[in-house]
């Protein structure tokens, strides 16, 4: 399986009425750095960043007036664009008064008729970024009709699952099923783990004979119903599905030894440092010798962030390559034979692989 990726070099060194946004994961994310990322479609934002709310105001009915003449790819764009560039020169107080803004102006509507922003902003079972909706991103739930692209809700649909964020999400399902290809190759008796485990749809992209060296998969998950579809989905994969959330691996009520591969895919957005930190120790501490731990993290880098956060209802905790690969940092130096660092070719997603001495 290929896979781009971007190897990088670093040194060991209260909630609005509807979006569900936290002051404190805004605080602690870091402002937008690299808006290179950007298409060209809306040069006046680039030029004169909407710093205020009436100029955020405006903004959006310049932005409605696109989609009203039937320009939705360009207004999309635009929308993108300023909400990238609102976020990234407001402080967090007025931010969130931002999305309030967003959230009532009727262009909303519009957008929430695209199933991937509907259901985000729904939140379904309780939590953004659900197995379901990263099926929609994948393009594998099949009970789900999506609007005609004749349309505009359609439009929508399309540019928001080909967005960065989205092909991200596509590329790191096939990042960590390169990673468990690598497993089985050097071994018949694999044993892995899956923190919040999913739908585990990266088992998909393996072929028989590879799930075939898997002894033994243990699939963690807080989602009962998540666990459901994987093991359904699985086939012949030996799964063990553990209904827990990450707690009890921290807290030692879950534990495991000996086991070739550990990975998280779409979980260390959601958390703080200190646990993160404190779940990278518990699961390198389940690796055999050789064994490797697999996580990945969205950086801040990504053109997506503003629409997220503030037509999905989905924060998340961004953090660089080099503070991502600072949380390895506790991991005992004479137990890592090796840590490497990389990004997908966009840079949104951070990587980080840590094998065991």
């Amino acid at each position: 399986m290929n896979v781009n990726v971007k190897r990088i070099s670093v040194s060991d060194t209260n909630q609005t009425a509807r979006s569900g946004l936290n002051r404190q994961i805004l605080s602690q994310t870091p402002k937008m750095g690299d808006l290179s990322l950007l298409e060209p479609f809306s040069a006046q934002y680039i030029r004169n960043p909407p710093y205020t709310l009436n100029e955020l105001k405006q903004g959006l009915e310049q932005i409605a007036t696109q989609f009203n003449d039937g320009s939705v790819f360009q207004g999309m764009a635009t929308l993108r664009d300023t909400l990238l560039l609102a976020r990234a020169n407001m402080d967090p107080e007025l931010w969130l008064e931002a999305i309030e803004i967003v959230e009532t102006h009727p262009i909303s509507d519009l957008l929430r008729q695209c199933p991937t922003t509907n259901r985000s902003v729904q939140k379904p079972r309780g939590y953004a970024g659900d197995a379901r909706l990263i099926d929609y991103i994948y393009g594998t739930d099949c009970d789900t009709v999506m609007p005609h692209a004749a349309t505009i809700a359609g439009q929508v649909s399309f540019f928001v699952t080909h967005s960065s964020a989205c092909w991200a999400v596509r590329e790191r399902r096939k990042i960590i099923a390169a990673e468990i290809e690598k497993a089985v190759s050097h071994r018949n008796d694999v044993r892995l783990l899956s923190i919040a485990c999913g739908h585990l749809r990266e088992l998909d992209l393996l072929n028989a004979p590879q799930k075939m060296n898997i002894a033994q998969f243990n699939a963690l998950d807080q989602d009962e119903s998540s666990l459901a579809v994987a093991k359904a989905a699985a086939g012949e994969v030996p799964i063990t599905a553990i209904n827990q959330d990450i707690m009890s691996l921290i807290r030692n009520r879950t534990t495991f030894d000996r086991l070739d591969l550990v990975y998280a895919s779409g979980l260390f957005d959601y958390l703080s440092d200190r646990t993160a930190t404190r779940l990278i120790e518990k699961s390198f501490n389940y690796l055999r010798s050789g064994g490797k731990l697999l996580i990945g993290n969205f950086t801040p880098y990504g053109p997506d962030i503003g629409y997220m956060e503030a037509c999905m209802a989905w924060p998340l905790i961004y953090r660089t390559p080099e503070d991502f690969r600072s949380l390895f940092n506790t991991l005992r130096k004479d137990q890592v034979a090796d840590i490497e660092t990389f990004t997908d070719s966009r840079n949104i997603i951070a990587y980080v692989v840590a094998e065991k001495k």
